[in-house]
């Protein structure tokens, strides 16, 4: 209830002063209220980050296997039929045998090279 002042009329002196505590009451809780949602969206933009994270390494990690080993299969038959054990080579197929041969190391190659360079830059993003 606000002081009366003679003949009954209400005391509005410290009306500026508590409108001005009230505004800045009202700026503070806004200000609180903002920080909050700014920390919650930290909050799932870093989980977005991390689940970001989890699924390319999970897709690296399938990456490797699914061409590293079919490239391991083919220099392993190209060794056999290098080594004649189901019989002589022509030197045409032992030509086409070297084509083989270098070009799977040739991929061998750029597979290891690109998954290294990936890994690379995701260590030096401080995520790994």
């Amino acid at each position: 209830m606000e002081p009366m002042l003679e003949q009954g009329k209400p005391d509005l002196r410290g009306g500026p002063r508590r409108a001005r505590e009230s505004s800045s009451r009202f700026a503070e809780e806004n200000l609180r209220l903002q920080i909050q949602q700014l920390g919650d969206s930290l909050r799932q933009a870093l989980e977005e980050l991390e689940d970001s994270n989890r699924n390319r390494s999970e897709f690296l990690s399938l990456l490797s296997h699914e061409l590293r080993t079919p490239l391991q299969a083919i220099f392993g038959y190209t060794e056999l039929l290098e080594r004649e054990i189901h019989g002589p080579l022509t030197p045409a197929q032992r030509h086409d045998l070297l084509r083989i041969q270098e070009s799977q190391q040739h991929l061998l190659g750029l597979v290891t090279t690109f998954l290294e360079v990936t890994r690379e830059g995701h260590s030096a993003l401080g995520t790994e």
